[in-house]
């Protein structure tokens, strides 16, 4: 908050639902004052399994996101959690790779059968 203007400036705040990764978890919740002078914008988190969507987890991780934001003043609970942002490449190359064949940073990772590979210009 900037006090010498009175004026809170606007944040986004990642919570950590059970990927251990960024953001606050359920333990630094107890702790109001952490919100103070914040004005809240957006509020994130990750799903681990994202990429499942199906996955047990995913639901686990929705509820706890809920319960974590009902800490704020007026929270209200939202419809469907949907997603906000996307991402958008052109398929620039698209190349086989050989099973046993390696690839990405440090060769860690290994082709287990013949593929179809497409790096994408991020």
């Amino acid at each position: 908050m900037s006090e010498d203007k009175g004026c809170a400036f606007p944040a986004a705040q990642q919570f950590d639902t059970g990927m251990s990764r960024f953001g606050l978890g359920i333990a630094d919740m107890q702790e109001r004052s952490v919100f103070e002078g914040l004005n809240l914008q957006l509020v994130i988190s990750h799903l681990a399994c994202a990429d499942v969507p199906d996955s047990p987890a995913n639901a686990m991780q929705r509820k706890r996101f809920v319960k974590m934001g009902a800490c704020f003043p007026g929270f209200r609970a939202p419809g469907p959690l949907r997603p906000v942002v996307s991402l958008d490449a052109r398929i620039v190359q698209i190349r086989t790779v050989q099973a046993g064949d390696g690839g990405g940073y440090g060769l860690n990772w290994t082709a287990f059968r013949s593929i179809l590979l497409t790096p994408l210009p991020i």
